[in-house]
């Protein structure tokens, strides 16, 4: 090959019998989108990553092409990036020199090389033409002993797959299709064959004509790496690892061979994310998947199976449900009895939506960390093994207090409580460092409205982010603990923490002693928005109620949790306890509340939904935020906090 000109050395490569029609045309047109792609790059991102697509411009690139943000992405991977891979790897796979040579027969038309590779013992163009069937056996053996297709194989299917329809088979032969789909299912290494049906169009063609509407689409990029059906492959290749791969963690291995229907499970896997592809704004997409797994289930012949068609139905639609339980406080009673009433005190139906939820988590930015998965264990066995909480005499506690010796921390709390006990001021706070690690506020008070907005407003006006509060109130007693970085998300350094602990205690004391307004406080103050977090033009806001509690996920920026509380003192809600989870970008905070308050977010959602999301926007669209003149309490039903 001579050319070095992309566009030359695919006339080449065709010429030269290495590529085929079909490739050489997909090809084509790929290096054409692509090569406009990057024109408009160019012209609207400078600097020396201007090859780099980045969040800000894609709304541009897409716009100067003709699609909105949707269709470019669905464009762009199906049409030029996943072609090219395909084809550039079937290039390569063209300069080798192909092993022949037969080891072992497979069937009448088929053997396997020395290379593990299937290969063909017949003229292709005949074998495939006369019996397109026989496709679906080879992914039935990939998948039962891990074989590898040879390149010409790969090329056969690729110029015969077209001819091939689902209309035109007979009845025997699609029960026989339908059998090497479960023997697909069934086999040890099913995420690799079911990677390759959906490479070649088969498994939205054949088995799932729903898979159609999730491929290509975009989704939540703070989250997801793939469009829809990439990342429901990708979650299979995690969840078939705990079967073939030995360094996974030895917990989750013997979780998963301990499950007793695996089909269940690598269906729901399969189908968690089905329903994305027909939701409609406003539609809960888990249960429109669920919805749809009955007819699904029963194109694939599983519909005899009541149990299954039922478990893989519930799966679908609580996907999502276990990765927010494991958000809530584990200290809780009610956090077991929660999960228990989930999955019907059935033990299988548990484990199984474990492994769901790790594998879901595997297919994205946002993988579980060994720390996550060693709480997810730890999580498990608690959930089996839970016993209540039972009272216990006061003057039992008190000999038991005087018998053992309290931890450090727990020693410092308890020293700090009793300072508030015996103060005039009912009023006691103590900022403890922690070398290298989150440092400790403790902040003791009678309770009274707007409490936790103003400690949290105090926080982020000194440049301090709190990622984990503690919050126990015993009559109108007030006991929090906030574990607290600076903005940057680093740990309190030791040459700050004096002058701070002086300038939080002098705030605090101000706000609850004295009762000085905020706006006050921090007169002509104001906490910087910084603009390299701030970089999304529209607020991200999930928001989920989990029994007693409130779930909102959004951006993780300075300021966050002040925004939130103030929202909530809005509304006069009272929070009783918050779990704070940071990560990627993404803050996943859940609040314990009255059920009162429970009950006003969900006859009221649009309303409560409307004055959040307005008051988040601030910190994307504006570059400070100050305090207004008037209380929290006083916010309009279309609230600012900024002046």
């Amino acid at each position: 090959l001579k050319n070095t000109n992309q566009f030359e050395l695919l006339d080449e490569l065709l010429k030269n019998d290495l590529i085929s029609s079909p490739a050489f045309k997909n090809i084509q047109s790929s290096f054409a989108f692509l090569s406009k792609v990057r024109f408009f790059l160019h012209f609207h991102q400078k600097g020396s990553y201007r090859d780099m697509m980045s969040y800000e411009v894609r709304g541009k690139i897409a716009q100067s092409m003709g699609y909105t943000v949707k269709e470019f992405f669905h464009k762009y991977f199906y049409e030029a990036a996943y072609p090219l891979k395909k084809y550039s790897r079937n290039i390569f796979w063209e300069s080798l020199k192909q092993d022949t040579r037969k080891v072992k027969n497979l069937s009448k038309n088929f053997a396997l090389n020395s290379q593990n590779q299937i290969i063909l013992d017949n003229d292709p163009s005949l074998l495939f033409s006369q019996n397109p069937i026989r496709i679906f056996k080879i992914f039935a053996w990939i998948s039962e002993k891990n074989y590898y297709l040879s390149y010409p194989i790969v090329r056969s299917i690729e110029d015969h797959v077209d001819q091939m329809c689902p209309i035109f088979i007979n009845k025997d032969s699609q029960k026989e299709v339908k059998l090497c789909f479960k023997r697909i299912i069934n086999g040890k290494y099913f995420s690799k064959s079911l990677r390759l049906l959906h490479e070649f169009g088969l498994l939205a063609n054949f088995y799932i004509p729903e898979f159609k509407n999730i491929c290509g689409l975009l989704q939540d990029i703070y989250v997801h790496h793939f469009p829809t059906d990439i990342h429901v492959l990708s979650a299979l290749d995690i969840l078939n690892d705990l079967d073939v791969d030995e360094n996974t963690d030895p917990f989750l291995r013997s979780l998963y061979h301990s499950i007793r229907d695996k089909t269940t499970l690598k269906l729901s896997v399969l189908l968690h994310d089905i329903g994305k592809g027909i939701r409609s704004p406003g539609q809960n997409e888990e249960i429109l998947g669920a919805q749809l797994v009955p007819a699904i289930l029963e194109n694939l012949g599983y519909a005899k199976d009541s149990r299954r068609v039922k478990d893989v139905s519930f799966l679908v639609e609580k996907h999502l449900m276990m990765h927010d339980l494991l958000l809530l406080d584990p200290e809780e009673d009610e956090t077991y009895d929660m999960i228990w009433d989930l999955v019907n005190n059935d033990i299988e139906r548990l484990k199984m939506l474990l492994l769901l939820t790790y594998s879901d988590r595997g297919g994205t930015k946002m993988k579980m960390s060994l720390s996550q998965i060693e709480q997810l264990k730890i999580f498990y066995q608690h959930t089996l093994y839970h016993k209540k909480r039972q009272a216990v005499p006061g003057p039992i506690k008190a000999d038991f207090l005087k018998m053992v010796r309290l931890p450090r921390d727990m020693q410092s709390h308890l020293e700090i409580y009793s300072e508030f006990c015996r103060s005039n001021e009912a009023f006691a706070c103590e900022l403890l460092f922690k070398p290298a690690k989150n440092s400790e506020l403790i902040i003791c008070s009678k309770d009274r409205p707007n409490l936790l907005y103003s400690f949290s407003a105090v926080l982020a006006f000194n440049k301090l982010n709190i990622v984990e509060a503690n919050i126990h109130t015993l009559r109108d007693h007030v006991f929090d603990v906030f574990k607290v970085v600076n903005s940057t998300g680093a740990p309190i350094d030791y040459s700050d923490i004096f002058a701070l602990q002086n300038q939080i205690k002098g705030d605090l004391k101000r706000v609850y002693v004295d009762q000085e307004p905020l706006s006050q406080i921090f007169k002509n103050q104001s906490f910087p928005i910084s603009q390299e977090k701030a970089k999304a033009k529209e607020i991200k806001l999930k928001v989920k109620l989990i029994g007693r509690s409130i779930k909102v996920e959004t951006h993780d920026l300075h300021g966050t949790f002040m925004i939130l509380t103030g929202v909530f003192s809005h509304f006069k809600m009272e929070v009783q306890r918050a779990v704070l989870d940071t990560r990627e970008g993404t803050a996943s905070n859940i609040f314990y509340m009255r059920p009162k308050d429970v009950r006003y977010i969900i006859e009221n959602k649009a309303h409560f939904l409307r004055t959040l999301k307005l008051a988040l926007e601030q910190l994307v669209n504006t570059k400070e935020i100050f305090l207004q003149e008037t209380s929290i309490s006083a916010i309009p039903d279309e609230p600012t906090f900024a002046l």
